[in-house]
C-alpha cells in the first residue's frame, strides 16, 4: 500500500468520529427534556428581572399542558413534564431577593400559562387553572 491509502484511511476514520461527534451532540441538544431546563431557566430568570424593576408590571408565559411548575422560596423553580415527579425535573435558582411580600402558589402548576405580576413591593405567581 501506499502513502495515500494510508491518508485516505486516516481521512476517512476522522470524517465518522466528527460526524458520530456532531450527530450526538444534535441528538442530546434536541432532547424533549431539555425543554424542561430552558423554562425552568425562563421562569427563574423572568422573576429576578421583575423582582428588580421599579415598575408595576405582569408577564405571561406559555408553557403548554405537558408540564408541572413548582415555585418555592427562595427563588426557585423546578419543572417536570406530568406524570414524573416535579422534583425529579430540572430546577433553576434565581439570587436571593429578599422580598417579604412574595406570593407563590402552595401546590404544583400544571396549567398552561403562568403569570407573574409585580406591584410595588409585591411579586406573586399566578396560573390559569
Amino acid at each position: 500500500m501506499d502513502s495515500r491509502t494510508y491518508l485516505w484511511l486516516g481521512y476517512t476514520v476522522i470524517a465518522v468520529v466528527v460526524f458520530l461527534t456532531l450527530f450526538s451532540t444534535i441528538a442530546r441538544q434536541a432532547n424533549v427534556d431539555s425543554r424542561e431546563d430552558f423554562i425552568s431557566a425562563d421562569l427563574s430568570w423572568f422573576e429576578q428581572v421583575l423582582f428588580v424593576s421599579n415598575n408595576e408590571l405582569e408577564l405571561s408565559y406559555l408553557i403548554g399542558r405537558d408540564y408541572n411548575v413548582l415555585f418555592e422560596k427562595p427563588c426557585s423553580v423546578s419543572v417536570s413534564k406530568i406524570g414524573s415527579p416535579v422534583f425529579a425535573g430540572a430546577k433553576f435558582f434565581c439570587a436571593p431577593n429578599h422580598y417579604d411580600s412574595l406570593i407563590y402558589p402552595e401546590e404544583v402548576l400544571s396549567s398552561e400559562e403562568i403569570t407573574i405580576l409585580k406591584e410595588q413591593d409585591s411579586l406573586e405567581v399566578l396560573s390559569d387553572e
